[in-house]
C-alpha cells in the first residue's frame, strides 16, 4: 500500500542546501509530513494516488522561521505609537493586563494566521499565559518553540509552572510544538531566578529564551548589579550557552559580542522592533565577525506594526547596510540565510527544518513570481529580499500539512478571528 504523496511541481525550487541549488521546473514531493524528494521533474516518478500543486510560475521555498516573536500582543496593534521607550513598555504593559484569556488566545490566533500568510512555518513565541497562547498556536498549525515568560521583579515568578509546560509540551525537535523557559530579562528576574531557570534548562533539555540589552534601563539595573553590561552579567552566572536565545542584543560592547560568540549563545535580530522602540539598530556586524548564529524576528504587532516576515528581511538589510556605512555589506544571500538556515540554527532545528532536503520536515512555501513588482526575473534571491511581499505566498505547508492554498486558508475560520478582533471592546 502506498502512502499518500504531496507534490509540488513545476515550480523554480531554491533549495538553500548547501550548494544552493536553484532548480527550474523541479519537484518536491512530501510524504507522511517528510521531504521524500527534491530534484528535477525528469528524475521523479509520479503516482496515481499524488495530490499534486501546481507551483508553475512560482517558486518553491523552505517555510521562514521567526525566532522572536509575541503573537498575543497583536490585538495591540496601532496602540502604542512614538513613544519613549520607557512610557512604550509601561503602555503594553497596561494593556496586557486589560486582556482576558479569551483576548490572549484569539489576539496569538489572529498573529499566527498573519505570519503564515507571509509565508512564516516556524516561531519563537514568548509571553505569559502561555498554557492558554500554546493552544492557540498549536491550533493554528505552525510549528513552534513556546516559551512561558517569568520573572520576578514586582512579582512571584511561577517557574514551577513553567516547568510543567515544558513537562506537556516537550523538547524534541521532531515534534511540532515544543516548548523552552523564558525569563523576561536579566532587569526583571533576580539573581536566583536566572539561576534557577538555568539549571531547570539544563535538566529538561530546554532552550532558553531571553531578551538581552533591549533597553538603556535595562542596562542601568544591571550597572546597578556590579556589571558593564547585559551579555557580561549573564555571562558571570554561567547563563548563556548554546541552548540561550538571545533576543535583540542592542546595547553590548565589542567584548560582549565575544563573549556571546564565544559562548555559542544565539541571537534574534529584530530590525523593526528596535527601530520603533530604541531608534537603534543591534550591532550584528561585530556579532557576525565573532561567530554568532543570528535568525531574523519580526518582535510584536505593536513594536512592528505588521508581521510581514518579507517585510523584515528588507528591514534587515537595508538597515544594518546604514549603520556600517557600506552599500555592499549585507549581502542578499547573508540576508536570506537569517530568515532559513540560521534562523534553524538558532532554533536548534538545523536537522529539521531552514532547507529543502528529502528526509526534511515539509515545511514549504511557494511565492508568486508574476507580480509586476517582480518583473524582470533577473535574480531570484534580490526578488526575495527587496521585491516579494507577504501577499505574493500563495501556498503553505507544515510538516506536509497544507495550510494556505492558493493564497487561501485551507481549515481556519478567518472571519471568525477578524470579527472578534473588530468587536473587542476598545482598550483604555
Amino acid at each position: 500500500m502506498t502512502m499518500h504523496r504531496t507534490v509540488l511541481v513545476g515550480g523554480t525550487v531554491v533549495t538553500f542546501n548547501d550548494r544552493e541549488d536553484i532548480l527550474p521546473d523541479g519537484v518536491v514531493a512530501c510524504q507522511a509530513g517528510r521531504i521524500a524528494y527534491v530534484g528535477p521533474a525528469s528524475g521523479f516518478a509520479p503516482l496515481p494516488g499524488d495530490e499534486v500543486i501546481d507551483a508553475g510560475d512560482h517558486l518553491v521555498l523552505p517555510g521562514l522561521i521567526n525566532v522572536h516573536t509575541h503573537t498575543a500582543m497583536t490585538y495591540q496593534r496601532g496602540l502604542i505609537e512614538d513613544l519613549p521607550p520607557r512610557q512604550w513598555f509601561a503602555r503594553t504593559a497596561a494593556l496586557e493586563a486589560q486582556m482576558s484569556e479569551d483576548d490572549l488566545y484569539w489576539s496569538a490566533l489572529l498573529g499566527c494566521y498573519e505570519l503564515i500568510r507571509s509565508g512564516v512555518t516556524c516561531i519563537a513565541d514568548r509571553f505569559s499565559h502561555m498554557d492558554v497562547i500554546g493552544e492557540a498556536i498549536d491550533a493554528s498549525g505552525l510549528r513552534a518553540i513556546l516559551g512561558p515568560s517569568l520573572y520576578d521583579i514586582d512579582r512571584r515568578a511561577s517557574l514551577s509552572d513553567a516547568v510543567a509546560l515544558v513537562k506537556r509540551w516537550g523538547t524534541s525537535p521532531a515534534t511540532r510544538i515544543s516548548c523552552g523557559l523564558a525569563p523576561v530579562g536579566p532587569d526583571t528576574s533576580s539573581q536566583g531566578l536566572l539561576e534557577d531557570v538555568r539549571a531547570a534548562a539544563t535538566e529538561l533539555g530546554a532552550k532558553i529564551f531571553i531578551h538581552v540589552a533591549q533597553s538603556q534601563d535595562e542596562l542601568q539595573a544591571i550597572k546597578e548589579r556590579g556589571a558593564d553590561g547585559s551579555a557580561t552579567y549573564l555571562h558571570g552566572l554561567g547563563f548563556l550557552g548554546p541552548d540561550v536565545v538571545a533576543a535583540h542584543c542592542i546595547y553590548i560592547s565589542e567584548a560582549e559580542a565575544a563573549i556571546i560568540g564565544q559562548t555559542g549563545t544565539k541571537v534574534a535580530h529584530c530590525p523593526s522592533s528596535n527601530a520603533k522602540i530604541e531608534g537603534r539598530v543591534a550591532p550584528i556586524a561585530a556579532l557576525l565577525a565573532h561567530g554568532a548564529d543570528i535568525g531574523l524576528g519580526t518582535d510584536s504587532a505593536p513594536s512592528n506594526n505588521t508581521l510581514d516576515f518579507f517585510a523584515e528581511l528588507k528591514m534587515a538589510a537595508l538597515l544594518n547596510k546604514v549603520t556600517v556605512g557600506q552599500p555592499t555589506a549585507y549581502p542578499i544571500r547573508q540576508i536570506l540565510r537569517l530568515a532559513t538556515r540560521g534562523g534553524a540554527r538558532v532554533m536548534g532545528l538545523e536537522a529539521q527544518i531552514g532547507s529543502l532536503e528529502a528526509g526534511k520536515c515539509a515545511d514549504i512555501i511557494t511565492v508568486d513570481r508574476r507580480g509586476l513588482h517582480l518583473q524582470p526575473p533577473h535574480d531570484i534571491y534580490a526578488h526575495l529580499v527587496y521585491g516579494v511581499g507577504g501577499a505574493d505566498v500563495r501556498d503553505v505547508l507544515v510538516d506536509g500539512r497544507q495550510l494556505l492554498r492558493g493564497g487561501e486558508f485551507v481549515d481556519a475560520d478567518v472571519d471568525e478571528v477578524r470579527r472578534r478582533a473588530a468587536s473587542r471592546p476598545r482598550f483604555t
